[in-house]
């Protein structure tokens, strides 16, 4: 930390802050119904709002239990994403 004395006489430019956006419902826990294009699953972990500090311990828990559900259950590439174009 600084000294309090450099700070001294500075001017404040501007505020700021860090949202924590939620969702209606709470938040979004779950293995994905289609993979990332490339036939790997996706596991959605977010919308926690201001809890998300709070939460994290657990979720994280479940992250990787259903991931390891995820990585044992191949899928398919997804057609719902559009495929990269050849040059």
């Amino acid at each position: 930390m600084l000294p309090e004395s450099v700070m001294e006489g500075a001017e404040v430019v501007g505020h700021w802050s860090g949202l924590r956006p939620g969702r209606r419902g709470g938040c979004r826990l779950e293995i994905g119904q289609d993979s990332d294009g490339l036939g790997r699953p996706i596991v959605h972990c977010y919308g926690h709002g201001g809890a998300g500090v709070t939460c994290s311990w657990g979720c994280a828990d479940e992250v990787v239990v259903l991931a390891q559900k995820a990585v044992a259950t191949p899928m398919l590439p997804s057609t719902s994403r559009s495929e990269p174009r050849a040059h």
